[in-house]
């Protein structure tokens, strides 16, 4: 129903990607050349990595939270501030975008200890929910197709692999 939280989550139109058989497969695919790459390059691509889960965690878990903020507080979507680096900002991206940095600024400087893996879980449960909104399975079709293909990669990489 228009007004609801559930339609402010939900992706416009333009965001959302719709899975077909070649890209479930070719999503295998292309994980499948990414961890041979990584097995020969790991010692150099671990920064690279690192900081790519930092950006992308903070960027997923803000932009959650400026449409959880836009929704409940409908007068923060008119305000913007134009930063001089970044552009143009609405004030509930900004809002959002500090407990998410706090969040991530958290995780690196706790990664090698016990209290990392909290920090860890959310920045992944934020990037699981913004892949579950914006891609979109068509059919069960394709969705078995691409549940079985991850099975079988799993179990390959975990148990077959040297």
């Amino acid at each position: 129903p228009p007004g609801s939280f559930s339609t402010a989550l939900a992706a416009p139109q333009e965001e959302v990607l719709e899975v077909d058989q070649w890209l479930a497969v070719g999503f295998c695919a292309v994980g499948s050349g990414f961890l041979v790459f990584l097995f020969f390059l790991m010692q150099y691509m671990i920064y690279v990595i690192i900081f790519c889960f930092c950006v992308g965690g903070a960027s997923c878990i803000a932009q959650f939270g400026a449409i959880c903020l836009n929704h409940q507080f409908p007068p923060l979507r008119n305000k913007s501030t134009n930063l001089p680096v970044v552009g143009i900002l609405a004030h509930a991206d900004i809002i959002a975008g500090i407990p998410a940095a706090i969040l991530v600024t958290c995780w690196v400087i706790l990664r090698n200890t016990s209290y990392g893996w909290p920090f860890q879980d959310i920045i992944g449960a934020g990037f699981l929910c913004w892949l579950q909104r914006t891609l979109r399975l068509p059919n069960i079709k394709i969705a078995t197709l691409l549940l079985s293909a991850m099975f079988f990669f799993d179990i390959f990489w975990v148990f077959i692999s040297p």
